[in-house]
């Protein structure tokens, strides 16, 4: 293992000046150019590797390995009966000698830093050690493809809480994409997130991550579970990070079909919709508020908040679907007369003035 990891690191020493990967299905090119030249790497299919880490022992059929560099080419296929076959430098070959030996274990130790057998290999090591025999060997490896193909196969051996627990809060170390976090808790139990502290380590990944996308397709898997009173409002305090009102509106589509939702969360949330650059976006959202039921408090909430809302149409609206919507009580009806008063248009004015006169 230590000759895996230092030919690992050295070959990525080797690639600091570019690097490349592309993954289409079981697809999988690695490229990698230096002053020695090129380097590029191709797995196509499933590929066993021994439990040594030193052999190639088998290849799903019509799969296939491709290596190349400037002093060295190896393609290695599977024959009809499941054995393997080799040409190397061009020239078929049934008997490997020394340096075609060493060649092909270069490439096996190559293939397992870029995440090849990453399942098999998880289980080997859990079963040896646990989940920190694991997480001890993700600085060997390159990148966060492979990276996360560990942690994910480590989340799908229905580890405990408290593993589960380290594993989310120590991902940081390991990740840095967004788009490989989001993939990482796409693998996060839904069982397990209604456990408090993976909750929390959960929402914290999410926290953390700078793109507005990742965290709204994240907080959208989420969703599908049943959450608490704190933790919607938990949620509520992330997405008032978003950046997008785009994303936020979004969000909230989800958040607002929580029976849960309310209380702290009710009030963020208004005060996180009128913090909107966008008009549309808040009256989208109160839209779909008011459907829910709500005490005497949101609605005067709801009223005091409607100045905020800059266009006339908007706010109009916004004070329609209110009018529509609240309960017959002449304190709102007096509150709601009142935040009318902003609204500049005559027309607007004049169809909300009417609206309430026939209620």
């Amino acid at each position: 293992m230590k000759n895996i990891a230092l030919a690992g690191l050295l070959f990525i020493a080797m690639c600091s000046c570019c690097f490349a990967q592309k993954t289409n299905g079981k697809l999988i090119t690695w490229e990698a150019t230096d002053n020695h030249g090129k380097t590029k790497l191709t797995v196509e299919g499933e590929v066993t590797i021994s439990d040594d880490d030193q052999r190639i022992t088998a290849i799903s059929k019509n799969g296939s390995i491709s290596f190349e560099q400037k002093s060295a080419t190896l393609e290695v296929t599977p024959a009809s009966d499941g054995t393997l076959l080799y040409r190397i430098n061009k020239k078929q070959k049934t008997v490997l000698d020394a340096h075609d030996e060493q060649l092909l274990t270069s490439v096996v130790e190559m293939m397992i830093s870029r995440g090849i057998n990453a399942e098999s290999r998880t289980k080997r090591l859990y079963t040896q050690g646990g989940s920190a025999a694991v997480l001890q060997e993700l600085p060997k490896l390159h990148g966060d493809y492979a990276r996360q193909k560990y942690l994910s196969a480590l989340l799908n051996l229905g580890i405990n809480s408290a593993e589960m627990v380290q594993l989310l809060e120590n991902s940081g170390r390991y990740l840095s994409s967004d788009y490989y976090h989001a993939e990482l808790l796409a693998d996060v139990m839904k069982t397990s997130l209604m456990e408090e502290a993976t909750f929390k380590a959960y929402l914290t990944i999410v926290r953390d991550m700078k793109s507005d996308y990742y965290q709204y397709t994240t907080l959208q898997k989420l969703m599908k579970a049943t959450l608490t009173t704190e933790q919607t409002a938990s949620v509520v305090g992330i997405v008032k990070t978003m950046q997008s009102d785009y994303y936020q509106a979004e969000v909230y589509q989800d958040l607002l079909k929580q029976e849960a939702f309310g209380g702290a969360a009710f009030n963020e949330t208004l005060e996180m919709v009128f913090a909107m650059n966008s008009d549309y976006y808040k009256s989208e959202i109160i839209k779909n508020l008011i459907k829910r039921k709500l005490t005497e408090d949101n609605w005067a909430g709801l009223i005091g908040y409607a100045s905020k809302i800059g266009s006339d149409y908007y706010q109009s609206e916004l004070l329609l679907n209110i009018a529509d919507k609240m309960p017959q009580n002449e304190a709102l009806k007096k509150s709601l007369n009142e935040a009318a008063k902003a609204i500049k248009s005559e027309y607007y004015y004049g169809k909300l003035m009417r609206k309430l006169a026939a209620s």
